[in-house]
């Protein structure tokens, strides 16, 4: 139901009262505020995908960006720290993980080798790093030295990677993961 001028009259049904004697009000627009009895809708006239960005929307993906960011940096650690448990949370099931001498592991064959002690990393250092977001993906990109032990062999690897994230139900998840070597100069 709409107003005389084409405003949305949300209360219709749940049995406001709204007419001429209810005051006025403004709220700022968000993300947030795009959706009704439903959930939050992804991308918004305030954040199209493709299309022209505002002030608003550039200021909601740099939010996007410091939470993937956060998020990676997190997942780094509870690496190091052998935390399954946030490792476990943080991948999606349908993980693919990369690994620089070009084998790949699913979600499940990773975390068993993390588990079995394959891989135990010791420090990561990264710089470079660009974070795009397209459709309802975050796509990470950087340089990374990784000091870590593989099948009791001590290594320092230098890499360029790639990471897509996806937002899914329960936040941002890592779905693929892929790295390759490259001589540091």
């Amino acid at each position: 139901m709409t107003d005389p001028s084409g405003n949305l009259i949300e209360h219709f049904t749940d049995g406001g009262l709204f007419n001429q004697d209810s005051p006025a009000g403004v709220t700022q627009a968000s993300d947030d505020s795009f959706y009704q009895w439903g959930r939050r809708c992804r991308w918004s006239k305030l954040n199209p995908p493709g299309g022209a960005r505002n002030g608003v929307g550039d200021m909601l993906e740099q939010q996007v960006r410091e939470q993937i960011q956060a998020l990676e940096e997190r997942r780094r650690q509870a690496m190091i720290e052998r935390d399954m448990d946030f490792l476990e949370a943080i991948y999606s099931d349908d993980l693919t993980y990369s690994h620089s001498d070009g084998e790949s592991d699913s979600k499940s064959s990773y975390l068993q080798g993390m588990r079995a002690g394959i891989w135990c990393y010791q420090h990561f250092d990264s710089h470079q790093e660009r974070i795009r977001l397209v459709g309802g993906c975050a796509v990470m990109t950087g340089l990374i030295a990784m000091d870590v032990v593989i099948r009791d062999e001590p290594k320092l690897l230098s890499s360029r990677y790639i990471s897509v994230w996806r937002e899914s139900a329960t936040g941002w998840q890592m779905m693929a993961w892929q790295s390759t070597r490259y001589a540091r100069e």
